[in-house]
C-alpha cells in the first residue's frame, strides 16, 4: 500500500473502466462455449465408434474450463492492481505488467506539461472511457491512463491540480 504524508491528499483514484474487463471475460467466455460445443460434437461422432473415448472428452472439457478460469483471473488480477492516483503534489501510475511484475512511476505535478485525452472506438464514446496521456518536463516518455472512465474529468482535476501547483 502507497503511503502519503500528512499534507498530501488523494483527488483522483482510478483504473481501467470495468467494460473492458467484462468484454476480455465474455470473448473467453464465447471462446470456452464455442469450444465445449465442439467437443460435444466430437463425442457424439466417436462416442458410437470407441465408448473408452468420453473420459478422455470430459477431461480435456475440464482442462479448457479450468483454462477459461486461469485467464479470467489473469485478466481481473491485471484490471484490478492497474491504479493511476493524482494526489495534491505527485501523479502515480502502478501498472501490472505480468503476474509476478509490476511497474510503480511517479512524478511532481510541476513537471506536468502537455496532457492529452484520447477516446477510440465505438464502445469507448459510448461507455466513455479513454486514455489521458500526461506529458512531464524532461522526458520524452509519456504516462498513460490506458482505458479510464471519464476522462475529461479527469484531466479536468489533473489541470486544476497542476494550475493551484504552479500558483504556489
Amino acid at each position: 500500500m502507497i503511503s502519503l504524508p500528512t499534507d498530501e491528499k488523494i483527488i483522483v483514484f482510478t483504473r481501467r473502466h470495468p467494460i473492458t474487463l467484462i468484454l476480455k471475460l465474455a470473448f473467453s467466455c464465447a471462446f470456452l462455449l464455442i469450444t465445449i460445443v465442439f467437443i460435444t460434437l466430437l463425442a457424439s461422432d466417436f462416442t458410437n465408434l470407441n465408448p473408452n473415448f468420453t473420459p478422455f472428452l470430459l477431461i480435456l472439457t475440464l482442462f479448457f474450463i479450468l483454462i477459461y478460469f486461469l485467464f479470467s483471473f489473469i485478466y481481473f488480477t491485471n484490471w484490478y492492481l492497474d491504479v493511476w492516483i493524482i494526489t495534491t503534489k505527485r501523479i502515480i501510475d502502478i501498472e501490472q505488467i505480468s503476474f509476478f511484475n509490476s511497474e510503480f512511476s511517479e512524478f511532481m505535478l510541476d513537471k506536468v506539461q502537455d496532457v492529452t485525452i484520447d477516446k477510440k472506438g465505438f464502445l469507448a464514446n459510448i461507455f466513455n472511457y479513454g486514455d489521458v496521456q500526461i506529458q512531464t518536463a524532461g522526458m520524452s516518455r509519456y504516462f498513460i491512463f490506458k482505458q479510464v472512465p471519464n476522462p475529461q474529468k479527469i484531466k479536468d482535476y489533473l489541470m486544476l491540480c497542476v494550475q493551484k501547483k504552479t500558483i504556489n
